[in-house]
Order: structure tokens, then C-alpha cells, then sequence
């Protein structure tokens, strides 16, 4: 899959970025309030973005390849949305729900994506409204209520039944409900969008049926906050 350089550049910077602040979090946190006479705090953030230099590197061209390129489809996804959103009510809007979105709780961008549903422009146009069910469903997710993202994800499979992104967030938003079947389910219908134009993205999808058949559903990411780290 071809990547532009723009969507490497972004993803270098925010996970470097958000590498950074989580060294100087864990530095005061341990050495900063324990022991500060052991080690100056900005050893911390230094180690942190060294090390996940190593981690971006290996989404660029490595083990998590095909991870990186399901990424950019999302990407595309959320550029989509909100060049409509602003074609339809302003940059002015769009900023404001560039604002909520940082939030986990936002009532502000569900009221947006359900007024850009129902916007005469939008309302019938099955490849719009597609764009939509997946940008409120990602609001229910941030909201960790996944019965809520399900029901919109649904909404979305029934305009585009293989779609990957829309089937892999559904796989994902089973595995949180301890649905595994469904999640696996989900995951084979991903195999079958027919856009799929790369092994490396087809082998992520791969994986994260394997992952469910040996270890079952994970409910939660391994280290707590790791999941804003990437995403």
C-alpha cells in the first residue's frame, strides 16, 4: 500500500510527541516525587523517545507494518469526515469538534456527526453516511460504550458488509464485551474487503484472529494508556 510521506511525518510526530510527555509523567511520578537526588527528570523523556524511535520505526517497515497501513485507512476515514463537515458548516465547526475530540466525553461531536446524518446533502448518500456511522461510533468508543459503538458499526456493515475498518472495529468492540465468536466473525469479514491490496495488512487481520482463538477476547490494552500512545 502506498503510504504519502505527510501520514509518516504525522505519525513520527505524535507518537514522538506523546512519547515525550509520558517520560516526563513517569519521571515525576517515580524519580521526580521519590528519590529526585538519583536522576535529573529529563532522563526520562529522552529514554522515552529513544526507545519508541525502535517502535515507530518498526510500524514504518517491520513487524507492524500492516498495523500502520489499517492506521492510515482510518486516517482517510477521519479526513473524509471532516472535509465534509467543514464544506457543510464551516471551518468554525470544524474546529470545534477538532476541540471535543480531544476529550474522552464529548456531547458536542456526537451532536455534530448525528446533525451531519441528517443533513439534506448527506441524508441517502449511503458512502457518506458511511463515513459518519464510523466517526460516532469511534466517539462511543472513546467512551468506552461499546453496546453504543456496536449498534453504529452495524449501521456501517450494513452499507459496506466487508469492509476492513469497519469489521475490525467491530472485532474489537466484541473482544471489550468478551464476545468471541463475533470477534472472530468480524475479523473474517475484514479478510474479505476487497481492497486489500497488501500481505502485511492482510497478516494484521490474520493476527488478531489467532490472537482471539488462542488467548480469547482482550478486554483491555496491556499497559494502561499505552493505547493513546499509537492511536
Amino acid at each position: 500500500m502506498k503510504i504519502p510521506s505527510a501520514f509518516y511525518i504525522k505519525f513520527w510526530f505524535k507518537n514522538t510527541l506523546m512519547a515525550l510527555s509520558t517520560g516526563f509523567v513517569v519521571g515525576y511520578l517515580t524519580i521526580g516525587r521519590i528519590a529526585p537526588f538519583l536522576l535529573p527528570i529529563i532522563t526520562f523523556p529522552i529514554f522515552f523517545v529513544i526507545f519508541y524511535q525502535y517502535m515507530i520505526l518498526n510500524h514504518f517497515n517491520g513487524l507492524h507494518r500492516g498495523k500502520f497501513e489499517y492506521l492510515y485507512r482510518e486516517h482517510l476515514i477521519k479526513k473524509s469526515a471532516n472535509s465534509i463537515i467543514k464544506n457543510l458548516f464551516g471551518r468554525g465547526k470544524l474546529l470545534i469538534l477538532f476541540l471535543d475530540e480531544l476529550s474522552v466525553i464529548g456531547d458536542i461531536r456526537v451532536d455534530i456527526y448525528k446533525e451531519s446524518l441528517s443533513n439534506e446533502n448527506i441524508k441517502g448518500n449511503k458512502e457518506l453516511e458511511f463515513l459518519f456511522y464510523i466517526k460516532i461510533a469511534r466517539s462511543a468508543r472513546k467512551e468506552e460504550d461499546y453496546d453504543k459503538e456496536i449498534t453504529y458499526l452495524k449501521d456501517a456493515t450494513s452499507i459496506k458488509p466487508y469492509d476492513l475498518t469497519a469489521n475490525y472495529r467491530l472485532g474489537n468492540a466484541y473482544e471489550k464485551l468478551n464476545m468471541r465468536s463475533n470477534a472472530i466473525d468480524s475479523y473474517n469479514l475484514a479478510l474479505k474487503d476487497s481492497l486489500i491490496d497488501s500481505v502485511e495488512l492482510k497478516e494484521f487481520i490474520k493476527a488478531q484472529i489467532d490472537r482471539v482463538n488462542r488467548k480469547g477476547p482482550c478486554k483491555k490494552p496491556p499497559i494502561p494508556g499505552l493505547k493513546y500512545m499509537i492511536y
